[in-house]
């Protein structure tokens, strides 16, 4: 834990609102949408912002200096009914957009089965470090 964005003597609720994610996915946010979005989670100091791939160059830029992660989503959000290769194309556009993180919806029964061959590329999870290392 960063001792800037954590202090030993934060009550409960400033910790909650650290832990917490302020999302838009919406599908027609504007970029007064986002600046708005990232505008509050600047002042609030939550975790992250997460949005589609197409305002993550504009959320990096507003959160430039803070605390505040961008996430994106990527592997055919939310349905997540393509094909293995098609999702995988798809979340590949979204980590070349340099977030800090890619959400990915899974299909819990093939992990719970451990159906190796979906459930690895589903899980696979993805950060801007990681990203150049990305099959």
């Amino acid at each position: 834990m960063s001792p800037a964005r954590y202090h030993p003597r934060m009550d409960d609720s400033e910790i909650a609102i650290r832990c917490l994610d302020l999302t838009s996915l919406r599908g027609n946010e504007i970029d007064a949408d986002i600046e708005s979005l990232c505008t509050r989670a600047a002042e609030h100091r939550v975790a992250a912002v997460v949005m589609y791939r197409d305002h993550v160059a504009a959320a990096r830029a507003r959160l430039a200096g803070t605390h505040v992660q961008v996430a994106t989503v990527g592997g055919d959000f939310p349905s997540a009914g393509a094909s293995l290769d098609e999702r995988l194309f798809d979340l590949r556009r979204s980590v070349a957009t340099h977030p800090d993180e890619v959400d990915v919806v899974i299909n819990r029964r093939l992990v719970l089965e451990d159906q190796s061959s979906t459930g690895c590329a589903t899980r696979w999870r993805c950060s801007a470090r990681s990203a150049a290392r990305a099959p």
